[in-house]
């Protein structure tokens, strides 16, 4: 007998004989069959968690037909909210049909979901939830979002309402990389927050964006042209957001410099380089004890060089090479004509001369070069040194 009540569900002294949850509210009827006082019959509203359960806006009375019609009414009046809530996406255009395990990256147990966008199990929802909007998280935490944890629970962020909730790890299908969001997503990602700080580190860029009123107030940010931001990491406090800022500033600082000692040419084809002058990503000015030159590698001469400034070349290695003196005016006028490096302008060049020296020595050493350039910018429309001469000759 004891086992039997044991199972039943009871609200103080009524037992729970229909209910239907939909949307964000639950309705249930309930019986008290032993009442004598006008009450065995009880329609409530419910909303109940893993301790307890609270019912509101309840009404009583002996007429189970009074009491049905009232539960169904309620119903049809929730159901029609929540059609109304779960149309909302479809009016602006989102596609929300239910994520899948084609569109993430499927959940193992080695992955650290903290600070991760999460894709929730359709089937762990209730029906009227099964749709993307209902699926894309962001997990801040949890025992459950460490790697191999023993715990299970994990704190998550609504995308779409950024609204608080839980989930058990084993109700995550997988994981979705930011850049692969639709746009509603990223959006809710990006929606209040203020950005407070930032760092350069060379064109890359770093920020930290501030909201109150949120589970996590802070977020970090990759930032790209001004506008463009991913990469977030979202912090319960601005202590954690400084740090978290400098970790990848320091990260990014180390990166280029990796990148820029893998690029630079450690040796040369006229010996032991002595002194080394960037003239863009790519392109170096290197000098040893008897002889130097300009240093380009193989990608960006092949990129922006014609195929006659090439030509003056020789290839050792990765890197298409100019002797000093007669052959690296070309490597550097190419460089100019393209952009990427500047005449210096200083206490032994005024502006225009070193461009003239420069073009002195093509005309005098490489004047098949020279005529090939005049040709590609007369073909452009772009005004060749004689045109500029006999202009200023007028």
């Amino acid at each position: 007998m004891n086992d039997e009540h044991s199972l039943r569900r009871m609200a103080g002294d009524y037992e729970i004989i229909q209910a239907i949850h939909i949307g964000d509210r639950e309705i249930v009827l309930g019986e008290k069959p032993q009442s004598e006082s006008g009450d065995k019959y009880m329609c409530a509203f419910c909303q109940q968690n893993e301790l307890f359960a609270a019912y509101s806006e309840v009404m009583c009375s002996d007429n189970y037909a009074e009491m049905v019609k009232m539960f169904g009414e309620r119903v049809t009046e929730q159901a029609e909210k929540t059609r109304v809530a779960m149309n909302k996406p479809k009016i602006q255009g989102i596609d929300d049909h239910p994520l899948t395990a084609s569109d993430c990256t499927v959940l193992s147990y080695d992955d650290d979901l903290n600070n991760k966008i999460v894709v929730i199990k359709p089937e762990v929802l209730r029906r009227e939830y099964r749709r993307a909007t209902c699926q894309l998280k962001l997990c801040t935490g949890g025992f459950g979002a460490y790697p191999r944890s023993r715990g299970s629970a994990c704190f998550c962020i609504d995308l779409y309402t950024g609204k608080e909730s839980r989930y058990e790890r084993m109700d995550i299908l997988g994981t979705m990389e930011p850049e692969k969001l639709p746009g509603w997503a990223k959006h809710g990602l990006l929606t209040g927050y203020v950005i407070t700080d930032s760092i350069h580190i060379g064109k890359a860029e770093f920020v930290i964006g501030e909201m109150s009123n949120t589970p996590a107030p802070f977020v970090t940010w990759e930032c790209k042209d001004g506008n463009n931001y991913f990469w977030g990491h979202y912090l319960t406090t601005r202590k954690a957001a400084e740090r978290d800022l400098l970790e990848r500033a320091v990260q990014e600082l180390e990166y280029q410099t990796r990148r820029q000692a893998e690029m630079e040419p450690q040796d040369s084809p006229w010996g032991e380089i002595q002194t080394r002058e960037t003239l863009c990503p790519g392109a170096y000015s290197v000098s040893t004890a008897g002889h130097g030159g300009v240093m380009v590698r193989r990608e960006l001469a092949e990129k922006v060089f014609r195929k006659e400034a090439r030509e003056c070349g020789f290839m050792e290695g990765a890197w298409l090479c100019y002797e000093e003196d007669c052959d690296g005016p070309v490597a550097l006028r190419e460089l100019m004509d393209k952009k990427l490096y500047q005449a210096p302008v200083n206490q032994y060049f005024r502006p225009g001369e070193y461009e003239a020296v420069i073009n002195r020595s093509l005309q005098t050493y490489h004047p098949e070069y020279w005529q090939a350039r005049e040709q590609d910018l007369k073909g452009k429309g772009q005004p060749s040194i004689q045109r500029k001469k006999k202009e200023r000759e007028r």
